[in-house]
Protein backbone atom coordinates (compact mmCIF):
# COMPACT_ATOMS: atom_id res chain seq x y z
CA UNK A 1 0.00 0.00 0.00
CA UNK A 2 1.11 3.58 -0.63
CA UNK A 3 3.22 4.86 1.95
CA UNK A 4 4.46 1.54 3.10
CA UNK A 5 8.35 1.05 3.58
CA UNK A 6 9.46 -2.03 1.33
CA UNK A 7 11.52 -4.63 3.21
CA UNK A 8 14.89 -4.72 2.04
CA UNK A 9 16.09 -8.22 0.28
CA UNK A 10 19.24 -10.63 0.95
CA UNK A 11 21.73 -9.62 -1.89
CA UNK A 12 21.51 -12.76 -3.29
CA UNK A 13 18.19 -13.31 -2.75
CA UNK A 14 17.41 -9.65 -5.13
CA UNK A 15 19.65 -11.25 -7.38
CA UNK A 16 17.45 -13.45 -7.91
CA UNK A 17 14.15 -11.63 -8.11
CA UNK A 18 16.34 -9.65 -10.93
CA UNK A 19 16.82 -12.59 -13.26
CA UNK A 20 13.02 -13.01 -12.92
CA UNK A 21 12.23 -9.62 -13.61
CA UNK A 22 14.17 -9.84 -16.56
CA UNK A 23 12.97 -12.94 -17.81
CA UNK A 24 9.63 -11.93 -17.10
CA UNK A 25 9.93 -8.46 -18.30
CA UNK A 26 6.31 -6.42 -19.45
CA UNK A 27 4.78 -9.30 -17.51
CA UNK A 28 2.83 -10.03 -13.94
CA UNK A 29 4.84 -11.94 -11.84
CA UNK A 30 2.93 -14.81 -9.66
CA UNK A 31 4.51 -14.72 -6.48
CA UNK A 32 3.90 -17.73 -5.42
CA UNK A 33 4.93 -19.38 -8.00
CA UNK A 34 8.56 -18.24 -7.80
CA UNK A 35 8.60 -18.69 -3.59
CA UNK A 36 10.69 -21.64 -4.04
CA UNK A 37 13.54 -20.31 -5.45
CA UNK A 38 13.84 -17.89 -2.65
CA UNK A 39 15.00 -18.51 1.24
CA UNK A 40 11.70 -18.59 3.38
CA UNK A 41 12.30 -15.51 4.92
CA UNK A 42 12.26 -13.68 2.06
CA UNK A 43 9.70 -11.08 1.31
CA UNK A 44 9.00 -12.27 -2.60
CA UNK A 45 6.89 -8.90 -2.82
CA UNK A 46 9.57 -6.59 -2.04
CA UNK A 47 12.45 -8.22 -4.01
CA UNK A 48 10.12 -8.25 -6.80
CA UNK A 49 9.10 -4.46 -6.33
CA UNK A 50 12.87 -3.66 -6.05
CA UNK A 51 13.56 -5.15 -9.36
CA UNK A 52 11.19 -3.42 -11.42
CA UNK A 53 12.31 -0.05 -9.83
CA UNK A 54 15.58 -1.05 -10.40
CA UNK A 55 14.37 -1.60 -14.23
CA UNK A 56 12.15 1.67 -14.36
CA UNK A 57 15.83 3.41 -13.20
CA UNK A 58 18.38 2.00 -15.05
CA UNK A 59 16.07 1.93 -18.08
CA UNK A 60 15.23 5.84 -18.07
CA UNK A 61 18.96 7.05 -16.68
CA UNK A 62 21.25 4.82 -18.36
CA UNK A 63 23.84 7.48 -18.25
CA UNK A 64 22.93 7.86 -14.58
CA UNK A 65 23.82 4.19 -13.77
CA UNK A 66 26.32 3.66 -16.44
CA UNK A 67 29.21 2.78 -14.30
CA UNK A 68 27.86 0.16 -12.17
CA UNK A 69 26.03 -1.72 -15.13
CA UNK A 70 28.11 -4.42 -17.01
CA UNK A 71 26.82 -5.35 -20.34
CA UNK A 72 23.22 -3.89 -19.73
CA UNK A 73 22.97 -5.93 -16.06
CA UNK A 74 23.75 -4.37 -12.96
CA UNK A 75 26.75 -5.15 -11.30
CA UNK A 76 27.02 -6.72 -7.84
CA UNK A 77 27.60 -3.35 -6.35
CA UNK A 78 24.46 -1.75 -7.64
CA UNK A 79 22.30 -5.07 -7.19
CA UNK A 80 23.27 -5.41 -3.18
CA UNK A 81 22.73 -1.52 -2.62
CA UNK A 82 19.39 -1.10 -4.42
CA UNK A 83 18.58 -4.84 -1.90
CA UNK A 84 18.99 -2.66 1.00
CA UNK A 85 18.18 1.31 -0.10
CA UNK A 86 15.39 1.87 1.88
CA UNK A 87 12.31 2.56 -0.15
CA UNK A 88 8.60 3.43 0.62
CA UNK A 89 5.99 2.22 -1.86
CA UNK A 90 4.37 5.65 -3.64
CA UNK A 91 7.48 7.71 -2.81
CA UNK A 92 10.23 8.88 -5.18
CA UNK A 93 13.10 7.33 -5.12
CA UNK A 94 16.69 9.31 -3.88
CA UNK A 95 18.55 8.62 -7.28
CA UNK A 96 21.50 10.93 -5.35
CA UNK A 97 21.16 9.17 -2.00
CA UNK A 98 21.68 5.68 -3.65
CA UNK A 99 24.50 6.77 -5.87
CA UNK A 100 26.51 8.31 -2.86
CA UNK A 101 25.55 4.91 -1.00
CA UNK A 102 27.09 2.80 -4.36
CA UNK A 103 30.01 5.27 -4.56
CA UNK A 104 30.87 4.63 -0.69
CA UNK A 105 30.59 0.78 -1.03
CA UNK A 106 32.84 0.86 -3.95
CA UNK A 107 35.52 2.89 -2.00
CA UNK A 108 35.35 0.34 0.84
CA UNK A 109 35.87 -2.30 -1.25
CA UNK A 110 39.38 -1.16 -2.60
Amino acid sequence: MKGDLVSTVDPTDFKKAWEVRQACFGSYIDVESVKPIFKSETSVEAAIFRATMLLVLTQTMPDVFAEFMDNGQPNDALLAAFAKTPLVKGDDINVGELLKTLHQNLRSNV
